[in-house]
């Protein structure tokens, strides 16, 4: 849930930073299960 001010460049910066941290730590590469367009 966005409460403030986030843009759609914020969420998708969060994104990868999810899928970088976790395949740098354990080896796995998440895939997004939602399409972006």
């Amino acid at each position: 849930i966005n409460d403030e001010n986030a843009t759609t460049e914020n969420v998708l910066d969060l994104i990868n930073l999810a899928q970088n941290t976790v395949a740098e730590k354990f080896g796995v590469d998440l895939e997004l299960e939602i399409e972006l367009w």
